[in-house]
């Protein structure tokens, strides 16, 4: 029975990477079959280097974060103070990423880059705030993993297959496909965060909500 549990959240866990994988990477695999222009690919692959570097950055912290999740709820407590050191880490390069995003979205692509790649500067902004959102959700999948928590799949599932629709909605427009993808990310971590708050309200260790 143990080892079916242990073989059940391993599948889950794998399953849960690859969604998040398809979720950070769903716009440009779909950007690139539509849009024609390579200058076009190229311009939104290069914000899209420098957005997700966020996502690479939770899943680092989730490797400290499951762990600790897990042994704190085996023990019959939570992992939130674990949590909320995760998300602070996280929270200063995603300001500073956001802010210039907003700020200086042409110069920083044409720094880093160069001025042909800088002709998606307009999509900058809501990429970098579409992988705010899912880096929180890469952070609140890894505790719910801990907490044992395999259904957050189905969740995850459903963001993917969302994403999917909407972005190839957006017919290969740089700045379209970054705002669908925003939302969908948005969506989901708004989703997940209400799990996240059910459960620790309803969890027979929280006598008072938390």
């Amino acid at each position: 029975m143990a080892r079916r549990a242990l073989l059940y959240d391993v599948l889950a866990a794998f399953i849960g990477l690859a969604l998040l994988a398809l979720l950070q990477n769903v716009d440009v695999l779909i950007l690139g079959r539509q849009a024609g222009n390579s200058n076009t690919i190229g311009s939104y692959a290069a914000i899209s280097v420098a957005s997700k570097a966020l996502v690479f950055g939770a899943l680092a912290l989730g490797s400290y974060l499951l762990p600790e999740a897990t042994i704190r709820w085996n023990e019959g407590g939570h992992a939130l103070r674990q949590l909320g050191v995760t998300l602070l880490f996280l929270a200063v390069p995603a300001v500073l990423l956001l802010g210039v995003s907003i700020v200086i979205p042409k110069q920083f692509i044409t720094l880093f880059f160069s001025a042909k790649l800088a002709t998606a500067a307009s999509a900058f902004a809501p990429l970098v705030a579409a992988m705010i959102f899912l880096a929180v959700s890469v952070l609140l999948t890894n505790y719910l993993f801990g907490a044992g928590r395999r259904w957050i799949v189905i969740v995850l599932a459903v963001g993917a297959a969302l994403a999917v629709v909407l972005v190839a909605g957006a017919d290969g427009n740089p700045e379209h496909t970054a705002k669908a993808d925003l939302i969908v990310q948005a969506a989901l971590a708004l989703g997940i965060g209400c799990f996240f708050i059910a459960i620790h309200r309803w969890d027979r260790r929280f006598p008072t909500g938390g």
